[in-house]
């Protein structure tokens, strides 16, 4: 009798982003593959459409107060809380294999150590590893103990593996890399989504929409976008800024947007589940990341044909390169990406010949390739648990 597959998914995020997707993909993956495939996901208003999207796809989710915000998870007592009730989930799962998403370099202590405890083989996906950190000792041999405990890392870009290894002083190679993949996109209906979208948002059939994805977060770049509205605005009022996303800046970025007297300049959307819709109804991708592990939203921008604008944070240039791909400015250089922007409208050319290499280039990272490099390293653990 063959032995059951069993797949935990952990995510201790209280918000939606391109690491969550991420999760999705993989769940998705695993039920086409035959796994009984579960999710562990705390019910918070961030992430009550993910664990939908979870359920729609015949993923069963458990519920626990184990997100790092929740539990506080920055303090000792809350990564134990953490622990505690991530331990409880795979108590009455026993999963054969725990996948934990890492969406920022501090998050998921409590997954790391309930998983380690329990010796349950287990996949880390860090997301986003922008530096190297400084930790103690006692932390740095904490990780290397996760990692001896049957854990396999999974870095999304070389940059990451970089830092991960220098932070933990652990082998790089010991360190997978495996890129995020996105799905193509059906450009038949560029047409009908310029048109529809901008009835939708109440804006003129000629409205110049420059579009921003991204969790509103400092770490983000939003703040570095107003100075460069406030340049754009004297010289063509057309130009509409779209940022779509939530997060803890989000009160914040409304106020300094509202400061500036920019209000009907820049529209918030929130979580959008239409994002190849508005990206396809945008003129260009503005991406002013100041710390990114692998950018997943601009490889949707590239997969739409839609013209970039992006910093080079770390892990950027693996995926896009200056002039060929995109216009890439350098972190939190608000002048250069004001020039950046001037540069795509000015000479339309050259933006639209490099949206069209991004395109192919898009190619080179598909949602399949992701998924069976991450399913060999679950195979991997599977098998040798027979």
């Amino acid at each position: 009798m063959s032995k059951k597959k069993k797949l935990l998914i952990i995510s201790t995020t209280q918000l939606r982003g391109g690491a969550e997707e991420y999760l999705l993909m993989v769940g998705q993956a695993a039920m086409r593959r035959g796994w009984e495939t579960y999710a562990l996901i705390e019910k918070l208003s961030g992430t009550e459409q993910l664990r939908d999207d979870f359920l729609k796809n015949g993923i069963i989710c458990h519920d626990a107060r184990i997100s790092d915000v929740t539990c506080n998870a920055e303090k000792k007592s809350g990564i134990l809380r953490q622990c505690i009730g991530i331990f409880l989930v795979l108590i009455k799962v026993c999963p054969n294999v725990v996948l934990v998403n890492m969406p920022g370099w501090t998050t998921a202590l409590g997954a790391l150590l309930a998983c380690a405890l329990l010796k349950i083989p287990t996949l880390v996906t860090f997301h986003l590893f922008p530096w190297r950190c400084k930790f103690g000792k006692k932390r740095i041999r904490l990780y290397q103990w996760f990692l001896a405990r049957n854990q396999k890392w999974i870095a999304v870009s070389e940059n990451n593996r970089k830092y991960i290894s220098e932070t933990f002083q652990v082998d790089k190679n010991t360190i997978h890399v495996i890129y995020n993949g996105v799905k193509k996109a059906d450009l038949s209906d560029i047409a009908l989504c310029r048109k529809s979208v901008r009835e939708e948002l109440k804006l003129q059939d000629n409205a110049y929409i420059i579009l921003t994805v991204a969790r509103l977060d400092i770490l983000k770049g939003y703040q570095d976008i107003i100075p460069v509205i406030t340049q754009l605005r004297k010289a063509d009022t057309r130009i509409k800024f779209v940022w779509v996303g939530e997060g803890q800046h989000r009160d914040a970025l409304i106020a300094m947007v509202k400061d500036h007297g920019l209000d009907d300049c820049v529209l918030f959307l929130g979580h959008r589940r239409d994002i190849y819709r508005l990206m396809k109804a945008s003129d260009l991708f503005l991406f002013p990341s100041r710390a990114e592990g692998f950018g997943l939203v601009l490889l949707e921008a590239m997969a739409c044909g839609l013209p970039i604008i992006s910093s080079d944070a770390n892990a950027i240039p693996e995926v896009i390169h200056n002039g060929v791909h995109a216009r890439l400015f350098s972190v939190g250089d608000s002048r250069a990406m004001l020039a950046c922007i001037e540069s795509a409208m000015s000479d339309c050319s050259t933006t639209q010949m490099l949206a069209r290499n991004a395109l192919s280039r898009s190619y080179d990272f598909s949602e399949e390739q992701c998924a069976q490099r991450t399913f060999d390293l679950i195979e991997e653990f599977f098998n040798a648990d027979k």
